[in-house]
């Protein structure tokens, strides 16, 4: 069983309570912003809105203009005239170390949720709020100041991960890691925290510099995951799909399309039926349907390169996060 599936069934048996979400019209302005040519989008409204769509509390407007005020306070650190290189250090230094530029308080990983489960972590205002992120806060409030700033910033993928890569006044581009107070990163030392196949980086799903379509379609992970907490399996697909359109490769996607027929089946045939032959005649046509779309969308991710993480690599990640509490505390 897919990493996915699990990590989604743990969820649903969990309890969890669902936030209001919404869809309808919010999906249909965020395929408007992706209708735009690149350089004319706003990551920020982009973010904002899925944000939005997953908790309709989050304030845009205010939310926006916080992080315009943030981006002014990189701004009154930096020198005159500053390169490139010289914002970059400026925002490193204005998000993670402690200041007045931050009031004495930094940015910094969340160890309690470090896999960002609560998906309220996942949001820019509650990063912005509570000062703790993860994987995906964490990078995407770099990139979207550093774009404000006008650098040279991209979303990048990793195996259930996100990072940044950032390209220099010579054109040299460098893999920036947030969570580690966005120090550069090797693409070999990236590999092997993370895991990925040659074939996945054949072809490409992994660790390319995205465009701003393709980074909303990867941002959009986080509400498909909502949605599959709120068992909302057709919203799920609907999201995948505008996802896809404008981000084949977004592989994240392409499980969670195949992932969302899956609980389909589970919850329409095997959880009522517990053996095929059991099942009504008129109901058989569904029931091949639903097996052909997961085994196709489970088929096209794996033929891109994708592989589940395995135990060992969940319980190493374990180990680094309890190390580092200890060590904190």
């Amino acid at each position: 069983m897919l990493f996915l599936i699990r990590l989604i069934v743990l969820t649903l048996l969990s309890g969890f309570t669902s936030m209001a979400f919404a869809q309808g019209d919010n999906l249909a302005a965020l395929g408007k912003i992706l209708a735009l040519p690149n350089d004319k989008i706003d990551l920020v409204k982009a973010k904002l809105l899925i944000d939005h769509m997953i908790d309709p509390k989050v304030d845009v407007v205010s939310t926006s203009k916080a992080l315009d005020l943030m981006v002014d306070g990189v701004k009154a650190i930096l020198p005159p005239n500053a390169s490139n290189q010289n914002k970059l250090i400026g925002l490193r230094r204005y998000i993670y170390l402690s200041g007045e530029w931050n009031s004495f308080r930094p940015f910094s990983y969340d160890l309690d949720d470090p896999y960002g489960e609560n998906i309220s972590n996942k949001l820019i205002s509650t990063y912005m709020t509570t000062r703790k992120g993860n994987c995906v806060s964490m990078p995407i409030l770099v990139m979207l100041l550093g774009q404000k700033l006008g650098l040279d910033l991209s979303l990048s993928t990793a195996p259930l991960h996100l990072f940044l890569m950032f390209r220099d006044g010579t054109g040299k581009t460098v893999n920036i890691e947030a969570t580690n107070h966005a120090a550069p990163m090797s693409d070999d030392s990236l590999r092997s925290l993370a895991g990925m196949t040659d074939l996945a980086i054949k072809n490409g799903i992994y660790m390319q510099q995205l465009n701003k379509k393709e980074a909303i379609s990867v941002m959009m992970g986080t509400l498909m995951e909502a949605y599959a907490q709120d068992n909302e399996l057709e919203k799920i697909i609907a999201v995948a799909d505008l996802a896809l359109k404008h981000y084949p490769k977004n592989v994240t996607a392409i499980v969670f399309k195949g992932t969302a027929y899956a609980l389909m089946i589970q919850q329409e045939y095997e959880q009522k039926y517990p053996i095929p032959s059991m099942i009504p005649a008129t109901l058989v046509p569904r029931f091949l349907e639903l097996n052909k779309y997961r085994d196709y969308w489970y088929d096209q991710a794996e033929a891109l390169g994708f592989v589940q993480p395995d135990q060992a690599s969940e319980d190493q990640y374990k180990l680094r996060i309890q190390q580092e509490k200890a060590r904190q505390h």
